[in-house]
């Protein structure tokens, strides 16, 4: 595909630098954004997700967050 687009002249080295250069600092800033936001509790890891309107967890799940928790 690279040739293909090179051969075109859609692409090239510097294009190829400069979206390399421009992707990082997205991802870079994005990290910084996120390790500023305020972190949930370790048990909240598995309730907003596997509830269904009930404070009960499957057996398995419990016993994930008993191990995750012992862990941390």
């Amino acid at each position: 595909m690279r040739r293909f687009l090179e051969q075109k002249g859609w692409w090239d080295g510097e294009k190829e630098e400069e979206t390399k250069n421009l992707m990082k600092k997205e991802v870079l800033d994005a990290f910084r954004r996120g390790e500023n936001l305020s972190r949930n509790r370790l048990s909240e890891l598995f309730g907003d997700v596997y509830t269904d309107g009930t404070d009960d967890l499957p057996w398995n799940l419990v016993s994930r967050c008993f191990e995750t928790t012992l862990s941390y």
